[in-house]
Parts: structure tokens; C-alpha cells; sequence
């Protein structure tokens, strides 16, 4: 199988917008018996939009769409840590896809407890 094209930085700021106003129903809890497949749903309606408004270079698939905002998003946190650190001169800068995603990231909490929950 050939490999696919590079994303641009114009597809990664497309979809990234689509992934922000989808979050919560895309990585939230799943809701009801058929929760999973309300959430490739999703997915695949994210991917026809940006289709057929033709924000997508090439045959990128649903699964590749996927996978374009679960990476990014690791190596976008671990460039905050490192831009945070002391010593070996300056950070590299944020390309605006980053800078989206770091800015809707950076007071999201990792994890959700209990509501009217108390840490002991």
C-alpha cells in the first residue's frame, strides 16, 4: 500500500477546527448502547464535510483523518513541556495548527472525577 501524501498545514487547521467543536463527542464518555458507533459517525461526517468542501488532499481515509488529530495532539503537548524547560536555548516556535491545538488543550483537564466529588 503507497503511502499517502503529507498533510498540509491548511488540512491540519481544517480539521483541527472540526475535531475542537466535535470534542466532547468524540473523546467524552460514551453515551447509551450504541455510543461507538454515534462516535464513527462522527468521524465519517467530519471527513465527508471536509471532502467535499475539498479540505482533504488525496484518498485519505476515515481512519487516517483519525489519526491526524490523535498524534499532533501527543507531540503538541510534549513540545509545551519541552518549550518549558530551562537551558538549551530558545523553543522552537508553534505552527498555527499547534498553537490551535495547544490553546484548546492547555486548561483541559486530563481526567474528570466525580462530580461534587472531595479528594481525601
Amino acid at each position: 500500500m503507497p503511502r499517502s501524501d503529507n498533510v498540509s498545514e491548511f488540512e491540519r487547521l481544517c480539521l483541527f477546527e472540526q475535531m475542537i467543536n466535535n470534542y466532547d463527542d468524540l473523546y467524552g464518555q460514551l453515551k447509551g448502547s450504541n455510543g461507538k458507533a454515534m462516535r464513527g459517525e462522527i468521524w465519517k461526517s467530519i471527513w465527508a464535510d471536509l471532502r467535499s468542501t475539498g479540505k482533504l488532499q488525496g484518498d485519505r481515509t476515515v481512519e487516517e483523518v483519525m489519526k491526524m488529530f490523535a498524534n499532533p495532539k501527543t507531540r503538541v503537548r510534549d513540545k509545551f513541556k519541552n518549550s518549558q524547560k530551562t537551558g538549551g536555548g530558545p523553543a522552537k516556535p508553534f505552527k498555527p495548527s499547534e498553537e490551535l491545538i495547544l490553546q484548546f488543550l492547555i486548561d483541559r483537564p486530563q481526567l474528570d472525577g466525580i462530580i461534587g466529588g472531595i479528594e481525601t
